[in-house]
Formats: structure tokens, sequence, C-alpha cells
């Protein structure tokens, strides 16, 4: 007698949510995510108004050695705002005209785009549900939109997106010391990973020690390269300068959902001198982010082969809700906590797929509080995925006996 085979229900939550995101696009008329689209196939429609200011950097340091880099750096647009060691890799572009530096950066994003879809295919893969990794993969190759506008602006964030995904598949097959060196590079382009580091160390004291190993590395490579004047510019102008952070709404931080409550203009892309009251509820905001951080860690119980891979992306998730600026793709790393969050059909993490991996168009959204307020719809979803992360990792009974801990 045939007896019909229900249907697996784990699949509908995630199924919803890249259902809700695929109506968001609909809505959007593929605008935003076409454009990142687009830009896999043709440089034209990418743009490096963010990246140059590396290769010029990149240049200044090649001609000249220790040459100030941070001299013109700026409130309004684009400036180089990192370490000097993160000029380094665009050295091979530094004397090539805009369009041939264009043409070469693209080509770094495609690969980089590649590389960390692969990366999370193998974050999802199920060997007991073979469908489950390239489904996930392949709607995150049209849908997520913080990685298709990484690729569109063609990102840094790229690079240190990549070396997260390495550090969470080398934890996942018990590369702990590679893990934490491979997390710390992430850290060369947006200096705020640096605390996903000393965060994680907390479960394991190897990826911390080799982490912060690296970290001593990169430090005397980028005094070699960028010499000890321009470091001391860095720390003593830009830094403080940048922790203002940004009313522009693509920051979804609390410092730039505050500046929008307050009634800052949401769409120039300019620092803001904020109110002393914004400075102190970011700061006392950020510090509970982090302490939060700290005690989760401490209580986490999840082992086996998704503990410390999702200890590094709760701590990565962490770090950038703390920081002042976390532009949309700054969120590029989620893909690899939803890869194992939803192979493991976690609902929590479901919900917050549409938030996280979708567009909102918030074009004419400041003309109330609520409307500013819901300009941080990504920071919403970040939050949610936060919990379910907590929650898948202190939900769990820890195994007698784990290599995953040391």
């Amino acid at each position: 007698m045939y007896v019909a085979k229900m249907p697996d229900r784990r699949w509908a939550p995630p199924l919803l949510g890249a259902a809700a995101t695929g109506l968001l696009m609909v809505l959007d008329r593929g605008r935003a995510h076409g454009s990142g689209l687009e830009s896999l196939v043709h440089d034209s429609a990418s743009n490096i108004g963010d990246p140059w200011p590396s290769v010029v950097a990149a240049r200044r340091l090649l001609d000249a050695w220790h040459a100030p880099i941070y001299a013109d750096f700026s409130d309004a647009g684009s400036s180089f705002i990192y370490p000097p060691l993160a000029a380094l890799p665009y050295s091979p572009f530094a004397h090539a005209s805009y369009e041939g530096a264009h043409a070469g950066i693209a080509i770094v994003s495609r690969a980089c785009f590649v590389a960390i879809l692969a990366l999370a295919l193998a974050l999802a893969w199920d060997p007991k549900n073979r469908l489950v990794g390239p489904l996930f993969t392949a709607i995150a190759a049209c849908c997520f939109y913080p990685l298709l506008r990484a690729v569109e602006l063609n990102q840094a964030t790229l690079l240190s997106s990549v070396f997260i995904g390495a550090s969470l598949v080398l934890a996942q097959r018990g590369r702990i010391g590679w893990a934490g060196v491979a997390c710390a590079l992430a850290a060369t382009f947006k200096p705020q990973l640096a605390l996903v580091v000393p965060l994680v160390a907390i479960r394991s004291r190897r990826f911390g020690w080799t982490g912060l190993a690296a970290f001593a590395g990169m430090g005397i490579a980028s005094l070699v390269y960028g010499g000890f004047a321009n470091h001391v510019r860095y720390l003593s102008a830009v830094l403080p300068r940048l922790s203002g952070g940004y009313a522009f709404y693509p920051n979804q931080s609390w410092s730039g959902t505050l500046l929008r409550l307050d009634g800052v203009f949401p769409y120039d892309f300019a620092l803001h001198q904020p109110a002393t009251w914004i400075r102190i509820v970011s700061m006392v905001l950020s510090l509970a982010t982090l302490a939060i951080a700290v005690i989760v860690l401490r209580r986490e119980t999840l082992d086996g082969r998704d503990g410390l891979p999702l200890s590094i992306g709760l701590a990565w998730l962490f770090v950038t809700l703390a920081s002042p600026i976390s532009w949309e793709h700054h969120y590029v790393p989620a893909i690899f906590v939803l890869a194992i969050l939803v192979r493991r059909t976690n609902v929590l993490a479901c919900v917050a797929i549409p938030f996280v991996a979708g567009y909102f168009d918030v074009n004419g959204w400041s003309g109330n509080a609520f409307g500013r307020l819901a300009m941080s719809y990504l920071l919403a979803g970040a939050i949610v995925l936060t919990v379910a992360t907590v929650r898948e990792l202190t939900s769990q009974t820890r195994a007698p006996a784990s290599p995953g801990r040391s």
C-alpha cells in the first residue's frame, strides 16, 4: 500500500523568509538588487568611489617612503579611513588609470563574491539533506542585498568578509589556530573587527592567542609600511572623528539611528558632530552590547560542528552592532551566520532574513520619528539574528568531551 510522504516542515521557515525577501525585491522592482547583479557582469554598473582613496593612499606610499596619507581626510564623502596597512592590497592598481583600477578592482570583487558564496555553501552543507546548502547559496547569490551592494561599491568589506567566512569554516573543521589568524586579518580593512578576537578568546584560548599573534605581526608590518606618523594621525585624528558616526541612512548602527531620531538629515554622506546626549547614549549602548557579548560567550553551551563557528559569528554580530559606523554592506558576514542557522532550522533566524537580506526603499521616511526609526530596519534584523544565535548557542546541552573547546 502506497503511503504519501509528508513534506518536511523544517523547510517552511527558511522558504517563507526567502519568499518575503523576494516580495521586497518585487515591490522595489529589483532596482536595488539589480544594480549589484549587473555589477557582476558589467564594470560600468559598479563604481570605485569608495575604494579610490585607498588606491591613492597606496600610490603615495609607493611614490614616497612613509608619505602622509590622511592629509586630505574629509568629513564629507569618501576618504581613506583605514589603518595604513589596508592600502597595501591596492598597490597593484596604484599607478593605473581610474578606468584601469576600476576594471582590476571589479575583478577582485567578483572573485570575493564567489569565495563568499563558496564559504556559505560549506557552512550550510548538510550531508543528510544535500539540497539545503546549494539552495541557500543560490538564493543568497541573487537576494542577499548587503553582498550585492558591496559588489556594486567594490567595497573592502568583501575582503574582510572572506576572512570572516574562512575563520568560521576553519573553526568548523577544527583548524582553530588558523581560524584565529583569519579573523585577525579581517580587521586589516575594518579595524573594529579587532574586538572579535578577544571576545572569541573567552571560548577558545587557542583562537585568541593565534589571533593576537597575527595582530602583532600585522602591527609591525603596518608600522614598517605606513610609518609612525601616519599611525599617530590615524589614532589621534581620524578614529576620534569617525566615532561620531553618520546620520546617512545606510549607517545601521546605534549612533546612526540616534542621529536620525535627533532630526539630522539622513541623506547626506557626511560625518556629523553629535549632540552630547547622543554621544553618551551611543557609548552606553555600545558598551552594553559588548558587555552582553561577554556574558553570553561565557555561558554558551553549544559544542560540536557548529559551536565555535557560531561563537565567532555571534562575536562579529555584537561588534558590528556596537560600532558607530555599520554600513549596510558591513553586514555581509551575516550570510555565514544564516547559513548555519538555516541548516539548523532556527525559526527566529528565518524571521530576520528579509530585514538582513532584503532592501526597503526608505526615501521619504524621514518626515516623522517613526519613519526615521524605521530606517534602521537592518539594525533591527541584525538584533533578531543576534538573539537567534544566542538562543542557538545557549539552549543546547554541552557534550562531555569536545575537541572544539581549547
